[in-house]
């Protein structure tokens, strides 16, 4: 380092294959280099470049990298502003703007803040570490955060070129061309930017939409500024939109309107008129939420009208220099970097010694130390919901936990984070002439994470405190995984000679395939071979329910995404390469189907059809008070899992035999599909599977097929060949859960009570019938859900559309069923203006009751859940309390929901519940286990140890289960259906019991000896230290004929409340508090089962409000990675989480009385979904709207908001069905 620092900077050079990288070391070396090389790309932060590269094919003969070309990174403060390089990173702008906003007065910041708004809310902060400013510029992105808040500003842009030396341009209109192209030249370099101070009477604000709170693109931005005069008249107005066209647009006529007017309702209401005929998008505009992006226009500007409303009211009522102090003694000051103090002393700063009001990223420390910092740095300070500091110096809260400030108390926060205060740093309280339900349109959503419960039964004392069951153990895996040590399929080593198998898809959703054209990819550099239909040794195709799907296709494709052929080559990049060289000769085929409605019309359905019906439905629809018919559709869901589908398959080199390592969920289902893929027995193909990166049902069928190919592959080359998908690869070709229409009528009583309900499931399958027909069985047997409805019908099919074949998910059918009935349930109750848990609770199981197919079962800890539930979160008071927020708040509104669940556990499939073991224990006391489970991070490993700990009495640590594989226990069943502990636990129990029996005479002989004793003394008497253990599973059933069955072992209950409160006007929404409880008998690990809880709600939570696939009128999936397609993260947990396990359970159907949990509580995570829809109601109340309504889900942003009906989207011409193609398919 201290060479490089002495030395003289010189240029350097990389060279590659296929790519050259340069850095120069001065601006007019890179000048140069540009001139010679205009479409040489610079790299700095490779935020933009390097996806565009790996993911999408780009090729950059020459990369430039400025990152040492000094004046990119140079600072200059000018009297009117600052120059800020264009290389530095948005980090490292940030603490620039953070500087000058702290040395500057109030009046000459707005536009530093409005820009620190979006900088915080841009990306994540590791790519606003690395991703520099000027790059964010150039990329022109329609919806950047960031160009339409420099644009409104004024900024200038400092530009060198070879040509015309250095020259200023004005970051405006001019600049963007169209998409993702500006003014500059191919040689241009941008060197700094120039960012001004505002003047008195200017305002500047930022204001963002987006799918997801936190690291997503935004779907609408805005930069707006406005400069008043005397008497509040508009001397000037900037207005820029980003997300509304193919480049930051500048809304001039709406800007034009507005000169000269008086700032008020009237310049508003002309301003609406103006912007909705300047800012139009095509029906089917490119990234689709057209009406939505429409209404973001109208009701943005609105933000903007109050928040510079609030400012001029509070400067024309408010002393400058005036201090005020709240009656709890904590003094409020301006923002001249004064700590604020508690009577008791608890300083309240920000880093930079600011008094805590502004959004900016500031901390507030409790006296206990502990620092609460929201996403943007917002506090809640809305009157109903304030963070409010107590004589104790911490957050006052009621018995039912909702945040309560005494009026007095309440601070007044804008958007921008600034205090209610003048320009001059004076605090004030909100003038009479701007209504406080008007300003909770810029209240920013309360954010600020409250302490979370777990509680769960502990251990009798009596207990050994060597017997590990019942105890909260740390998942085994744990401290592997955190480090980064735990193995996984692509982990391990390459095996000598190992090749890379990329797979060719296809690009046509219903066609001939004409000819394959292979000869481009073979001439390429470390391309070795091809793989396709014609060199597979064995069975081509895979068999299921008297369906055959083709490992690879031979003369015909029926989705966008299907395999054609695989390229082996020596490495993974040049595997890739390769296959982007196959050219595939298509004739297309007539008519495809994507939609259940087109399915429907063709009757394209995988059969069989399944149908459940008890009492007389037509006979109670027509006795009932009222019916109403309504329909709910359910978007599909990306399992997502961390590790991709990933495998590698070894030959060992003789009599065909070979190893699979493989990311599965069933290993023997993959070792048969290899072994009839190559058309040899199954003893000559062994699965291992160490651990899975998640699974969710997504490992099974689609992973077996993958293992398959790749077998092929190895057995023709005769060498080791790996297969791990890239994450869009992964999520085109492997499906997803089943997107579902749900059909309802229902008829019911005055009082609530359900007399009949008719319901009819449409589930997209896909191209083909993959485990589609068990999904639909699985939903009727659930569309009771937790009701006992006397006259029930309910019928499912799964329709065969040319979308890629969906397959299973964790819930298996149940969350898409559960929620129609509970869709069906809120609208009994909005056509009686009752709360939607009286109607649930009338309609609920009560004492011994007996299924629509027959089952018997008792609901009592059903109940139980329930009340827990009601009694933990005070019900009736909460809900008053969300009542009473709505009648206060115009633009915000709080929902709840709380939601039961009744979920039968175990296979309908009597042989799938079986289940086998093998133990070894060693001469030294230590014990190895193998079970058919797979360990997918649902921790059945630990209680697998847990088992063994209590059968044997040794403690966990002798324990160690090494993997699961087909060559230890043979023919095991898939980890599904939340059975896995159950089945394996009680086969590794029947495996321990018989070594322990066998030990008797040891014991007997030597009952103070320890284990290790006993076991050496066995060794040498010749008793067989290892054993296998069998669980032959219940005998479950269901006969679709008579329509009656026991398909379950049991029930596992549970019940969740959760409240949101939504803002109208963006669709944003945010979960206030859940509370669940669940049933899941005497928990072997609450650790582990907790942690269980919590995951599988959080998924639902993604599924019901935030996943969404999306497919083009052609069938292809735009949704292919996490830019397009977003989990719930950090910022989507509820800010109070609270998870109890029901106590004193028991169940006798399961090992020591546990439950499986895994699938289970995911359907509560639709408890969201319901509170936002309870939200949107009360919205739609305050436009006279009433009754039942639609709402399908995911109830992303834009549902909710264009549900609520608001003045702004109801200006929003709607078009007409059918008469464009829209951008997207509504599947």
């Amino acid at each position: 380092m201290r060479v490089a620092l002495t030395e003289p900077q010189q240029t350097r050079w990389f060279r590659g294959e296929r790519v050259a990288w340069v850095s120069p070391v001065s601006l007019e070396e890179l000048v140069l280099l540009k001139s010679t090389h205009p479409q040489a790309p610079l790299v700095l932060g490779n935020t933009a470049l390097g996806p565009e590269m790996k993911f999408r094919g780009a090729v950059h003969p020459l990369l430039i990298s400025p990152s040492r070309v000094a004046p990119l990174f140079e600072v200059t403060h000018a009297p009117q502003g600052v120059w800020v390089g264009a290389g530095l990173s948005l980090t490292q702008v940030q603490m620039v703007l953070e500087a000058r906003v702290e040395a500057l007065p109030q009046e000459k910041t707005e536009l530093y803040r409005a820009l620190l708004h979006q900088l915080r809310a841009l990306a994540g902060q590791q790519i606003r570490n690395v991703a520099s400013l000027g790059g964010n510029i150039v990329s022109a992105l329609p919806n950047s955060d960031l160009n339409p808040v420099l644009a409104a500003g004024g900024c200038r842009l400092r530009v060198a070129s070879d040509a015309g030396g250095s020259r200023e341009v004005p970051l405006d209109q001019d600049f963007f061309r169209g998409f993702r192209t500006t003014l500059l030249g191919a040689a241009d370099v941008l060197v700094a930017v120039f960012v001004p101070e505002t003047r008195p009477g200017e305002f500047v604000r930022a204001f963002r939409q987006a799918p997801r709170k936190e690291n997503a693109l935004a779907t609408v931005t805005t930069g707006m500024r406005v400069v008043l005069g005397p008497g509040a008249v508009v001397r000037d107005v900037q207005l820029y939109y980003g997300g509304v066209g193919p480049c930051t647009l500048r809304a001039a006529r709406t800007g034009q309107a507005l000169l000269g007017r008086p700032w008020g309702e009237a310049m508003l209401q002309e301003a609406y008129s103006v912007l909705l005929e300047e800012v139009v998008l095509p029906p089917g505009a490119v990234g689709g939420k057209v009406g939505f992006r429409r209404s973001l226009t109208l009701s943005l500007l609105f933000k903007f009208y109050l928040e510079v409303q609030q400012a001029l009211a509070l400067m024309s009522t408010t002393p400058e220099g005036v201090q005020s102090t709240t009656p709890e003694g904590v003094q409020n000051t301006t923002q001249q970097g004064v700590q604020s103090t508690t009577q008791q002393g608890v300083q309240s700063t920000t880093p930079e010694g600011v008094q805590n009001t502004t959004q900016q990223g500031v901390q507030s420390t409790t006296q206990q130390g502990v620092q609460n910092t929201t996403p943007q740095g917002v506090q809640s300070t809305t009157q109903q919901g304030v963070q409010n500091t107590t004589q104790q110096g911490v957050q006052s809260t009621t018995q039912q936990g909702v945040q309560n400030t005494t009026p007095q108390g309440v601070q007044s926060t804008t958007q921008q984070g600034v205090q209610s205060t003048t320009q001059q740093g004076v605090q004030s309280t909100t003038p009479e002439g701007v209504p406080e339900r008007e300003l909770s349109a810029i209240r920013p959503l309360p954010c600020c994470i409250q302490p979370g419960q777990q509680g769960f039964q502990e251990v009798s004392g009596s207990q050994s405190e060597q017997d590990a069951v019942g105890r909260p153990v740390m998942h085994r895996s744990a401290p592997a995984q955190a480090t980064g040590e735990a193995v996984y399929v692509d982990d391990t080593p390459p095996p000598q000679g190992e090749l890379f198998l990329a797979l060719v898809t296809s690009t046509r959703p219903h066609a001939s395939i004409l000819g394959v054209d292979v000869s481009a990819a073979l001439r390429l550099p470390g391309v070795l071979d091809v793989v396709t239909h014609a060199d597979i040794p064995g069975h081509k195709a895979r068999s299921f329910m008297g369906y055959e799907e083709e490992l690879l296709a031979d003369k015909e494709v029926s989705c966008v995404g299907q395999l054609v052929c695989g390229v082996l080559a020596d490495s993974r990049d040049r595997a890739r390469r390769g296959a982007a060289a196959v050219r595939v000769r298509y004739q297309d085929l007539p008519d495809p189907v994507f939609t259940v409605e087109d399915a429907v019309q063709r009757e394209s359905f995988f059969l069989p059809r399944r149908r459940i019906e008890r009492g007389d439905v037509c006979k109670g629809l027509e006795t009932a008070d009222h019916v109403h018919s309504g329909e709910l559709r359910l978007g599909g869901q990306e399992h997502f899992y961390m590790e991709p589908q990933s495998v590698l398959v070894v030959p060992v080199g003789e009599e065909t035999e070979f190893h699979v390592y493989v990311s599965s969920q069933a290993p023997t289902i993959t070792q048969e599909a290899v072994a009839e893929t190559l058309g040899v027995p199954s003893n000559r193909v062994t699965c291992h599977v160490k651990r899975l990166g998640g699974a969710f049902g997504g490992k099974v069928t689609k992973t077996s097929i993958l293992a398959a190919i790749t077998a092929v592959a190895a057995w023709k080359t005769g060498r080791a060949v790996r297969c791990v998908l890239e994450r869009g690869e992964d999520m085109l070709i492997t499906g997803a859960r089943h997107p579902v229409l749900g059909r309802y009528q229902v008829g019911f009583m005055e009082d609530g009570r359900i007399t009949a309900a008719d319901l009819q499931y449409y589930a997209n399958a896909g191209n083909t019938v993959d485990e589609s027909p068990l999904v639909v069985e699985k939903m009727v047997l659930h569309m009771d859900n937790a009701y006992n409805i006397p006259n029930l019908r309910g019928r499912a099919v799964a329709c065969r559309t040319n979308l890629p074949s969906n397959t299973a998910f964790r819930g298996f059918g149940v969350p898409q069923a559960a929620a129609v009935v509970e869709s069906m349930i809120t609208d009994v109750a909005l056509c009686l203006a009752r709360p939607a848990h009286q109607i649930r609770e009338v309609n609920m199981y009560r004492g011994l009751s007996v299924t629509h197919y027959g089952m018997r079962f008792d609901p009592e800890n059903l109940w139980r859940c329930w009340e827990e539930v009601k009694g933990r979160v005070g019900l009736g008071p909460r809900l008053e309390a969300l009542r009473s927020f709505n009648q206060d708040h115009r633009w915000r509104k709080r929902g709840a929901a709380l939601i039961p669940i009744k979920y039968g556990v175990a296979f309908s499939e009597a042989f799938l519940n079986q289940a086998a073991a093998l133990v070894h224990v060693y001469k030294d006391g230590s014990v190895l286990v193998s079970h058919g489970g797979a360990e997918m991070g649902q921790g059945i490993h630990t209680k697998m140890q847990q088992v063994v700990s209590r059968e044997l009495g040794v403690p966990s640590s002798q324990v160690y289960v090494s993997e699961t594989s087909t060559a230890s226990v043979p023919n095991s069943c898939p980890s599904a259906a939340s059975y896995g502990t159950d089945a394996n636990g009680m086969a590794v129990r029947d495996a321990c019991q018989k070594l322990y029996k066998r030990l008797e005479p040891i014991r007997t002989k030597n009952p103070k000896g320890s284990w290790d004793s006993w076991t050496r003394a066995a060794f040498l008497e010749k008793i067989s230290l290892s054993a296998t253990g069998f669980f032959r599973g219940p005998d479950c059933y269901m006969d679709w004929e008579k329509m009656e069955g026991q398909p379950y072992s049991y029930f596992t209950y549970g019940a969740c409340y959760s409240e949101v409160e939504l803002d109208c006007l963006t669709g944003d929404y945010r979960t206030l508090r859940t509370d669940i409880v669940v049933d899941v008998g005497q928990s072997i690990n609450p650790s582990i089962d907790i942690g269980q809880v919590e995951g599988a709600f959080l998924q639902g939570l993604g599924l019901y409000t935030l996943e969404q696939l999306s497919f083009s009128p052609g069938g292809l999936l735009y949704s292919r990675g996490p830019s397009q397609y977003k989990i719930p993260a950090v910022c989507d947990v509820p800010l109070s989480f609270n998870v109890h396990l029901l106590p004193d359970s028991n169940n006798p159907h399961a090992i020591y009385s546990s439950k499986g949990i895994g699938e289970p509580v995911l359907f509560l995570g639709s408890s969201v979904f319901y509170a936002i829809k309870d939200a949107v109601s009360a919205a739609r109340a305050e436009s006279g709207l009433g009754g039942a309504f639609p709402l399908d889900s995911p109830a992303t942003p834009e549902r909710a908001c264009l549900a609520c009906a608001t003045p702004f989207s109801q200006r929003v011409p709607v078009s007409e069905p059918g008469s464009f193609t829209p951008w997207a398919l509504n599947i």
